[in-house]
């Protein structure tokens, strides 16, 4: 979520639209403010559910225990998360992309470990 507040008109667009401007600059993307859509060559990736589906991933992965079932079933869990994860972290040689998806990865572990009550964050 970009912010919790919501926009009520001319009454609150100046806080609102600081939220949004920082939500932005926090992810690197402050230029998708003034360019247009055309221009920016990420705006596909902006518009999927990527980091959802990383989100939900990394949460498996960070949550995953052995607990009541036999270590190759374990093993195999383990093994399937790390081709999920492979699908929404491709390997890639561009360091410029490597960066891009570091930040994403931190940023959905930072949201991982949120407290609860910081749960409208996360949504």
């Amino acid at each position: 979520m970009i912010t919790s507040e919501k926009l009520i008109g001319s009454e609150n667009y100046l806080s609102w639209s600081a939220s949004v401007e920082l939500w932005f600059m926090g992810q690197g993307y402050e230029d998708h403010l003034v360019k247009q859509e055309t221009d920016i060559s990420k705006v596909k990736g902006l518009y999927t559910n990527d980091i959802q589906r990383l989100y939900k991933v990394a949460s498996s992965i960070v949550n995953v225990r052995q607990q009541d079932i036999d270590l190759s079933t374990y093993i195999g869990q383990i093994a399937s998360l790390k081709e999920e994860f492979l699908t929404v972290m491709p390997l890639t040689t561009d360091v410029g992309d490597q960066r891009t998806q570091i930040d994403k990865f931190f940023m959905v572990l930072t949201l991982i470990g949120l407290h609860p009550d910081l749960e409208t964050v996360r949504d």
